[in-house]
């Protein structure tokens, strides 16, 4: 996949090494395809649920009604 990636003109960006950062490198970066485990994505989904939180009501009802949306069609 990477040689297929790299051939149609893709970059690879890393990270700086530092978890705690990584949230501000996805931000520089802005990946296309982001490769992971499942433990980063359960850390990255509770900082958006801490900010979705802190947020209006209507904020929160969107966040919710999308998120069940791409459940259903992911789960279909």
């Amino acid at each position: 996949i990477k040689a297929t990636c790299l051939g149609i003109g893709a970059q690879i960006g890393f990270f700086r090494g530092d978890i705690k950062l990584l949230l501000d490198d996805v931000k520089e970066l802005s990946p296309t395809i982001f490769v992971t485990v499942p433990r980063l994505m359960t850390r990255i989904y509770g900082k958006v649920k801490e900010n979705v939180d802190k947020s209006s009501g209507l904020k929160q009802k969107i966040f919710k009604w999308a998120y069940a949306n791409k459940e259903k069609e992911v789960l279909e």
